[in-house]
């Protein structure tokens, strides 16, 4: 209606194209102009501070336990802190560490069951 009222169809090459590419650009207009209805705004009060996300917090307190867990690790006997962190970290079975280490399957379980009760004592105490 617009290039009627204009008076410029008459120089216009290639009139369906023109109104196929209108059409197009007036359907995207109109989807913007609906997608953006539906956008809500806050106004940021920069006088405020704004609480600390929860994610924030979790890496903190991760911290703290690593460092308390640590120290826990530290304080153990060589070969305890070494058959825990075989079984734990390199998911070592019982029977392979005991023929690493070479000590009997029995004293495995007797250094894990000291390293175990060490954590348990450790995560009581600091109420982890």
């Amino acid at each position: 209606m617009k290039l009627f009222a204009a008076g410029v169809v008459e120089q216009i090459e290639n009139p369906p194209a023109y109104l196929t590419r209108c059409a197009r650009n007036l359907l995207v207009s109109h989807a913007r102009r609906r997608a953006s209805a539906h956008i809500v705004t806050c106004p940021i009060d920069e006088g405020r501070d704004a609480p600390a996300p929860p994610e924030q917090m979790w890496g903190i307190e991760e911290g703290d336990i690593r460092r308390v867990y640590r120290r826990t690790l530290l304080a153990m006997p060589r070969k305890t802190r070494r058959i825990f962190l075989m079984h734990r970290l390199k998911c070592m079975t019982y029977a392979e560490i005991s023929e690493q280490v070479g000590i009997g399957y029995g004293g495995v379980e007797y250094h894990m069951t000291r390293a175990l009760a060490r954590c348990r004592r450790t995560a009581s105490v600091h109420r982890l």
